[in-house]
């Protein structure tokens, strides 16, 4: 009766584990994942707002340098010939160049002419004071050298330009400078619009103190912007607005830039979430259902071992599915979103997910395992065979795990041994198992697989470094969930050396503690009947069949070396 509420505990635990690992996959790394992409995305075409501007001041730039590298510029700001304005300097001059103001001066910074003209109409307006003010003598934007130049945004209270300003020389780019043209484009709603078009992207300009940004923006810019920073608002579930601050000619941080633009990655994300949601349903639905109906069988006909063999088959397979459907998602994701998202701590979840699948099929096995050993349903092949090629075998296992942990692994071996009598495969699990719980249990140092006959029987010993026991803990080693100490409950299920006691007293043999103390480590040994004598003898170092299929021949009493192969499953 304990057996078996056990087992049902252990399979309620498993489904809740299950759930668990969807749970944290759908909320922690799908949505994590498609929120990055999201984020690089807005914060790409909030920064194509900014590099839209710098195009237009390189275009603004191209249609200057026309203008003031021209012997008639070089010669007017000089001798102020009318023919010049009247040919050249009329307001439909500017509409045709897309401009709002052209300003001229002289080596000595004093306006020889200007002209501005209302973008909306076309008609000729005042030119703004605040332009003619950050143009007055002296100023740093004058371009009185050969090679000088200023551009950029002008951004005042009400209104921001884009400028350039560049020296006046002859047609062939010689000096000395005659004065500075300046060319100037107001960002008015209609260039914004302009500039939307372009780019395609919804965008918008404010003032950093502008009432129309939202308060979290503005709490997020802060009293000191800085130049180049990106803030994303998501608006709603449908729109997400992205802000970046953009400098003025001075360097100083003078307008925000705003990008909108339709979430449909948020989309696409809900859609998925949605989707793996109900896959995850349906699984979990199934795994319970059929466990349910199972244990109820098992409630009711408790001695009809034809529904027992039925119920482990099928939980076997039904458990394992939703594991396996979460193993293949967290592969899936890495394969589908580790090189969009770029970060390893989302490589590190989902590895977390694979591996935590892995350990719960794991779990799954050993319990099943265990509920068959008790019935008597683990099938046996007894036979002679050679112990060397078993432990060659698992050697690259081994060694992989003790590298990992930073242990020394030694197998020493006589120079030859004689044939014993067992299941190849469960002295295996067993050897699997003991130096596993072996190397969970040893912090530092060394574990050493010894072998050696002993009367009629063949010993194997496996020896650690590690935390030791006492002689309480010694006694319950090999009964079924246990557990040296309360913490230790997350390094395994408490279950190997139950089923491998098993295993070797149905093999005719015995497993034992040996030695052991708290803080010196701990020495288990097992023992299997020797095989009759007529039974062929492979020494230690006994070539291709000693070398097994796993590692490097092993030699007696040497150090095996780590490889690359993964570290044993054993319960």
């Amino acid at each position: 009766m304990r057996a078996r509420s056990r087992l049902i505990g252990a399979v309620i635990l498993v489904a809740l584990a299950a759930i668990g690992v969807f749970y944290y996959a759908t909320t922690n790394v799908i949505s994590q994942a498609f929120t990055t992409i999201e984020t690089q995305s807005i914060s790409k075409n909030t920064d194509r707002a900014v590099q839209a501007l710098d195009s237009q001041v390189d275009q603004l730039q191209s249609k200057v340098e026309d203008w003031s590298d021209w012997d008639d510029t070089y010669a007017f700001v000089e001798n102020h010939n009318q023919t010049y304005i009247t040919s050249n300097l009329q307001p439909s001059a500017l509409t045709q160049l897309s401009i709002d103001t052209m300003l001229f001066y002289n080596q000595a910074g004093k306006l020889v002419f200007g002209e501005s003209v209302d973008p909306t109409s076309g008609n000729a307006v005042p030119t703004s004071p605040e332009l003619l003010k950050s143009f007055s003598p002296g100023s740093s934007l004058m371009a009185t050298t050969v090679n000088s130049q200023s551009k950029g945004i002008l951004a005042y209270p009400d209104t921001a330009y884009q400028f350039v300003s560049l020296p006046i020389l002859t047609s062939a780019g010689y000096g000395p400078p005659h004065g500075t043209l300046v060319f100037a484009l107001q960002l008015t709603p209609s260039e914004v619009a302009t500039l939307s078009t372009e780019t395609q992207l919804k965008l918008q300009f404010f003032e950093l103190s502008s009432p129309s940004l939202p308060k979290a923006v503005t709490a997020t810019i802060g009293a000191h912007p800085k130049s180049g920073a990106i803030t994303i608002d998501r608006v709603n579930a449908k729109e997400a607005v992205g802000y970046e601050v953009v400098s003025d000619v001075y360097g100083h941080s003078a307008l925000v830039a705003s990008a909108t633009q339709a979430r449909t990655i948020h989309d696409v994300a809900d859609s998925a979430l949605v989707r793996f949601l109900f896959v995850v349903l349906l699984d979990t639905l199934a795994a319970i259902g059929v466990s349910a109906m199972l244990l109820e069988i098992i409630r009711r006909r408790d001695r009809t071992i034809a529904l027992k063999n039925e119920f482990f088959s099928i939980a076997s397979h039904e458990l394992r599915t939703p594991l396996t459907v979460i193993r293949d998602y967290a592969q899936l994701m890495k394969f589908q979103f580790s090189k969009q998202v770029a970060d390893p701590k989302f490589d590190h979840m989902v590895d977390n997910i694979d591996q935590t699948g892995a350990q719960l099929i794991g779990l799954v096995n050993v319990f099943l395992d265990a509920a068959r050993m008790e019935q008597g349903k683990i099938p046996f092949e007894v036979k002679a065979f050679s112990v060397i090629p078993v432990i060659t075998g698992i050697q690259p296992e081994i060694v992989a795990t003790a590298h990992k942990k930073g242990l020394a692994f030694t197998v020493d071996l006589p120079v030859s041994l004689p044939m014993a009598m067992g299941d190849e495969a469960r002295v295996r699990q067993v050897i699997l198992n003991v130096i596993g719980n072996s190397m969970k249990f040893t912090d530092a140092g060394s574990v050493t697989l010894k072998s050696e006959v002993k009367g009629k029987f063949l010993m194997v010993y496996v020896n650690d470094t590690g935390r030791g026991m006492d002689l309480p803990a010694q006694r319950v080693l090999f009964q079924r969930f246990s557990q040296v100490r309360s913490g230790d409950a997350r390094l395994g299920s408490g279950l190997g050396l139950f089923i491998s006691k098993k295993l070797i007293e149905q093999m005719g043999g015995t497993i034992q503690v040996e030695s052991s103390a708290p803080g010196i480590g701990t020495s288990i040994s097992f023992s299997l009947p020797l095989a009759p004598p007529n039974a062929q003898t492979l020494p230690a170092d006994s070539g291709p069949t000693a070398t097994g299929t796993g590692g490097p021949p092993i030699t007696p009493g040497t150090p095996a070396q780590p490889t690359s192969q993964p570290p044993p499953t054993a319960g």
